[in-house]
């Protein structure tokens, strides 16, 4: 895949061929993700409360104190003695609630989005040093799914007690990889250090890392910027909490109430637009 002197391949940033299958599905995907994006726009009405942040200028803005530091904990004990337990209706609702309550998270989220949001999925996640090698999240990606979304990882236990991390690039460096193939490839061709494909494209090497406490979280576009998990020390794991939030027409509250419940490690996104659709349909008129 690497030349003899060093240099970036073609192999290194082509894309996978699509299917005609694939193709299809993905204008069709795109179509749905324009229809939520129109509809949740167009029924927002806080704009009053929009602010001007780090989640708006960069794509990502640090939360302290997402959660409190014994319920991190308790989220710990409850994946090390049973994942099930995190997938119980009283804990998840726990963990949405502690969230999306974060006055910071729900401004950001609104003056980001220009809309109201939901959470579409959740999990809690164990690495260790051998994720580096091992696993495709800790690997340069965006991820897919619309334009327009979010992703809060909140840090369960600190990272300077396990020394991971979340690695974020800028929106211009994501932007060029974009460009030339490299982000929505294959995830064969995932890269754990881009540094070759920056130099050879004379683009600034910025990498972002953050010192993050126990209960604080990173709000990012995962869309928008490229990523990657950073493993822990061999002594110790990192565990967090990851909450997917997606654009809605209507406020979060009513959504896991009355439309969808967000889903333990499942995104079902095209299913929650057409939920979505039934519900505005039934209980006003459609947007």
């Amino acid at each position: 895949m690497t030349s003899d002197n060093g240099t970036v391949t073609q192999e290194e940033i082509s894309i996978a061929g699509c299917s005609l299958v694939e193709m299809v599905k993905q204008k069709y995907d795109e179509a749905r993700y324009s229809e939520l994006e129109r509809c949740a726009e167009k029924a927002f009405t806080r704009q009053h409360e929009t602010v001007d942040c780090d989640l708006v200028n960069t794509s990502r803005q640090i939360i302290k104190s997402c959660l409190p530091a014994n319920f991190c904990q308790l989220l710990i004990n409850s994946y090390e003695s049973n994942e099930q337990l995190l997938h119980s209706k009283a804990l998840s609702q726990q963990i949405i609630t502690n969230i999306l309550s974060t006055s910071a998270i729900d401004q950001a989220a609104i003056s980001y989005l220009g809309s109201e949001y939901m959470p579409l999925w959740y999990e809690v996640s164990k690495a260790t040093d051998r994720d580096n090698q091992t696993t495709m999240s800790f690997k340069w990606h965006c991820d897919t799914g619309p334009a327009k979304q979010l992703k809060i990882i909140v840090y369960l236990n600190p990272t300077s007690q396990h020394q991971g991390n979340t690695l974020l690039s800028d929106k211009t460096t994501t932007d060029k990889l974009k460009e030339i193939g490299y982000v929505f490839n294959s995830t064969k061709y995932r890269l754990s250090d881009i540094k070759r494909l920056t130099d050879a494209l004379k683009l600034p090497h910025c990498i972002e890392s953050f010192d993050l406490a126990a209960g604080d979280g990173i709000l990012f576009n995962p869309y928008d910027l490229l990523h990657r998990g950073s493993a822990p020390s061999p002594s110790t794991p990192r565990y967090t909490l990851t909450l997917c939030l997606i654009q809605s027409p209507i406020h979060w509250l009513e959504c896991i109430n009355n439309i969808y419940y967000p889903a333990y490690q499942y995104d079902d996104w095209l299913n929650v637009m057409g939920l979505f659709e039934h519900y505005l349909a039934n209980h006003q008129p459609l947007i």
